[in-house]
């Protein structure tokens, strides 16, 4: 994959674990992990760090 790709996922999921966000993460070169404490819903969960995350991935921070 060429392009930009940030994968975010919950510490706690219990349906796509964090070990499969960091597998995942590592096979997309240049790929960004963020993990956030939460299950499966972060956008809902948690909301603000979710934004965020985006929000610097989309900067290039």
């Amino acid at each position: 994959m060429a392009a930009p790709t940030l994968v975010i996922g919950g510490i706690d999921d219990t349906v796509t674990l964090a070990s499969h966000s960091e597998e995942i993460a590592s096979a997309i070169p240049g790929a960004q992990l963020v993990l956030l404490p939460g299950v499966h819903m972060l956008n809902v969960e948690r909301q603000a760090s979710f934004l965020e995350a985006i929000l610097k991935f989309l900067r290039g921070d």
